[in-house]
């Protein structure tokens, strides 16, 4: 499988964020629903890497943080699973989700603070 480029990721999470719905009180929630944001989640990862590459070719700087957020936001990945239909879906999936987005998010801001 090839690399893929920053704007075929950000093609994806578009993409992905099309077919995302909103769920409310009494609505079952499909495997689609989870796996899409699961898919979005790991596109936001990818992005960051590719983000980060970026910067430190424009810059020659690195960021150690960043390089640690990173790091912790591939690990937490694995417990981003694509979920069939019959699973149950439990909290902690939920939670797995917003524990690998809050490195992406904090590495995001330390790029963008040193733009």
């Amino acid at each position: 499988m090839s690399e893929r480029t920053l704007d075929e990721i950000i093609a994806e999470m578009e993409d992905l964020l099309s077919k995302m719905r909103t769920v409310k009180d009494g609505d079952f929630v499909q495997k689609e629903d989870v796996n899409y944001i699961n898919q979005f989640v790991k596109d936001a990862v990818e992005a960051l890497t590719k983000l980060y590459e970026m910067y430190k070719e424009k810059t020659g700087e690195t960021i150690p943080e960043v390089e640690n957020l990173i790091n912790t936001a591939v690990i937490r990945q694995v417990w981003l699973i694509d979920y069939k239909s019959g699973d149950i879906i439990t909290p902690s999936a939920h939670n797995s989700l917003i524990d690998t987005m809050k490195p992406v998010d904090v590495a995001l801001k330390l790029i963008e603070s040193r733009l």
